[in-house]
């Protein structure tokens, strides 16, 4: 099915429309609007761009008044892309570098509970997994070599020799205790 714009007059799939979706006496209806979404948008923008002290004002509000829902909705969005909001993050963290260190300092002096919390949870996790990077640790503490010269297999071998310890502490432990 085929619809023509009315702000560019180009004739285009009906996918290529913007959805005008109601919820009328119970039934939900989707029909298209009349612009084609490269249109839309740019009549959104400029819309926006007149009135942004207003437009501003009317997300605030949305956001106060569907706060449990959008957080929710937000969520879930980001869980089925989460490659595409992963990349996309990495980008903007790359491009701000200061802005993103700024936000991470001022999260840390705001909740330093739940940053230590968090921290001693990952180290703990990192440990009981014995992940390469708490064995890189290890190695770089013991043996003083660079993160960057670990191989590996030295990861591999030294994770098998940190294993057969604690399962020689516990066996220790074991008949200690019986």
């Amino acid at each position: 099915m085929e619809q023509t714009c009315k702000k560019c007059g180009e004739t285009k799939t009906i996918e290529e429309f913007a959805k005008n979706c109601k919820y009328i006496n119970g039934k939900y209806y989707i029909n298209y609007r009349n612009y084609c979404l490269l249109c839309y948008n740019e009549i959104k923008r400029i819309k926006y761009n007149e009135n942004v002290e207003l437009e501003r004002k009317r997300q605030r509000e949305r956001w106060a008044q569907n706060r449990d829902k959008l957080v929710r909705e937000k969520r879930e969005r980001r869980m089925r892309n989460k490659q595409k909001y992963k990349e996309t993050d990495r980008k903007w963290n790359e491009a701000n570098r200061d802005k993103r260190r700024n936000q991470v300092y001022k999260y840390k002096k705001r909740y330093p509970d739940r940053v230590k919390e968090t921290a001693k949870r990952s180290r703990d996790k990192s440990a009981r997994e014995v992940s390469d990077t708490y064995v890189k640790k290890i190695i770089n503490r013991n043996y003083d070599i660079s993160f960057k010269s670990i191989t590996k297999e030295l990861i591999r071998s030294y994770r098998q020799q940190i294993k057969v310890k604690r399962l020689l502490k516990q066996k220790k432990n074991d008949i200690k205790t019986s």
